[in-house]
């Protein structure tokens, strides 16, 4: 039970970070990332075949245990990944925060 609620942690922080990722990301920004994984997603399928619709059905109901906990949080290490390679495509000169412009 107590790696369970650890695992719940770490996945809340990296909740967090994707959170702070899509806040700094414009709409195309996100369609991009979207775009890549939905490749990722067929790339997987193409070498491993569909998944089961069973490997879903654990994420929709309220019993979590460890083990979908670590396969919920590598989703959202990938989707990060994705964001990430997208917002470093940008040119700096396009962007300004608050009057500061990002390097």
């Amino acid at each position: 039970m107590k790696e369970l609620f650890i695992d719940l942690i770490d996945i809340k922080s990296t909740e967090a970070d994707l959170q702070s990722l899509v806040a700094m990301s414009d709409k195309d920004e996100l369609a991009q990332s979207l775009r890549l994984l939905a490749m990722y997603i067929a790339l997987y399928k193409e070498n491993y075949g569909e998944l089961p619709t069973q490997s879903f059905e654990k994420f929709l109901n309220d019993d979590v245990d460890s083990d979908s906990a670590k396969i919920f949080e590598n989703g959202l290490l990938e989707a990060i990944t994705m964001l990430n390679m997208v917002l470093e495509t940008r040119d700096p000169a396009d962007y300004e925060v608050a009057g500061i412009t990002l390097n």
